[in-house]
């Protein structure tokens, strides 16, 4: 099998969206990932999309962050509906077009109504979570604890605790940051 560069991902989207679906801001963003074997990422993705590596290894993320003003283009803010947190976690791939992605394992959000219309609208593993973002100075906690749909044996939670440090300079991005982040379909 073989993977494209790590040069390949670009900071700067490559192409525009000639029709975006969705608009959202993110906010207070964390970003944590792990090194996994790439067969065993690999194992979760549909056929005909290739787990992309970055030093050898395939790497899975969580973000906790607070979405904003979700919205159609052309629409308002959906008033309270469009303002929650949300726990993504994601790996990254390549797609049958040769494109490289993100891919999604599950979308926690705590708007039970925006889990099922973007589950069905989307076809994105959305899921309703409890969930909360508490911001004291320079220290944030994010919880989550899944409520639909029920995981098998256990339950699906998570509790971040992150310090904010200071602004990363665009000088100052390595290139696993730039492979992590620049991602653009």
């Amino acid at each position: 099998m073989e993977l494209l560069e790590a040069e390949d991902v670009t900071p700067s989207r490559v192409r525009l969206v000639p029709r975006p679906v969705m608009l959202q801001g993110w906010n207070d963003l964390a970003s944590i990932h792990w090194r996994y074997e790439p067969d065993v990422v690999q194992a979760l993705l549909p056929e005909g999309f290739r787990v992309d590596t970055f030093d050898g290894s395939a790497w899975v993320g969580v973000l906790p962050f607070h979405m904003r003003r979700v919205r159609l283009p052309g629409l308002p803010a959906f008033g309270p509906l469009s303002t929650f947190p949300e726990t993504n976690v994601r790996t990254y791939l390549i797609d049958p077009a040769g494109r490289r992605a993100v891919w999604f394992c599950s979308l926690d959000i705590t708007r039970l109504i925006t889990a099922l219309v973007a589950r069905v609208s989307y076809r994105l593993p959305y899921c309703w979570a409890q969930m909360s973002i508490e911001r004291d100075r320079d220290l944030i906690t994010y919880t989550s604890r899944r409520r639909w749909p029920r995981p098998g044996a256990g339950e699906a939670e998570s509790r971040t605790v992150i310090r904010v440090g200071q602004q990363v300079r665009p000088a100052d991005v390595d290139e696993l940051q730039v492979f992590l982040t620049a991602r653009w379909a």
